[in-house]
């Protein structure tokens, strides 16, 4: 048997992207939340945000009893970027780090990089709702998105299936594919 298809009702097309979008989209949220609990109760999520910490240049070190520590702004007059480093590294011993003599401040330096009596002040974050609120917010846009642009494509099929005549389309039917069916009044076998 063979039947052209020239026409596919684009309302149709669109509840069904709907739908189909839809439910894509809220088994990729569940999935998500699901994988990044898992992330942050293993503290894989607290590792990551630690790195990007101390290699982005994330936080600053200051002082828990207001003790003064050595800062760019109070940094002698005319010190550059990396004078300022090398006071840091020296603090108030004035012993380079170089001199043998030195107590150096990697030594009592806890995870954060800050020295004692200091705490990190301004660490990397994530913010776990934010996240999650721009990530719902992206695939609402990406549902309606990909509808209308299903949509658009049933009515580019439309326009060009009246230039072309449709799409051919050929259905064998099997012989052992039809059952017979039951008397009404009669249950199922």
């Amino acid at each position: 048997m063979r039947q052209v298809v020239r026409h596919i009702e684009p309302w149709s097309v669109l509840k069904l992207s709907v739908l189909f979008y839809g439910a894509l989209f809220l088994i990729v949220c569940v999935a998500s939340a699901l994988l990044w609990g898992a992330a942050r109760a293993s503290g894989t999520i607290d590792n990551v945000e630690s790195f990007i910490t101390s290699v982005g240049g994330f936080g600053n070190c200051e002082p828990i009893d207001g003790a003064a520590s050595v800062t760019p702004s109070s940094a002698p007059p005319g010190a550059s970027a990396g004078e300022v480093d090398q006071l840091d590294a020296v603090g108030a011993t004035g012993a380079t780090p170089d001199d043998p003599g030195a107590t150096g401040a990697a030594s009592s330096e806890d995870e954060n990089g800050c020295r004692e009596g200091e705490h990190l002040v301004g660490a990397f974050r994530f913010e776990d709702a934010r996240i999650f609120l721009a990530a719902a917010l992206a695939g609402i846009v990406l549902v309606l998105a990909g509808s209308a642009a299903n949509v658009v494509l049933v009515l580019l099929f439309n326009l060009l299936s009246e230039l072309t005549g449709g799409v051919r389309v050929t259905v064998l039917e099997e012989a052992g594919s039809a059952r017979p069916r039951a008397p009404s009044g009669s249950p199922p076998a």
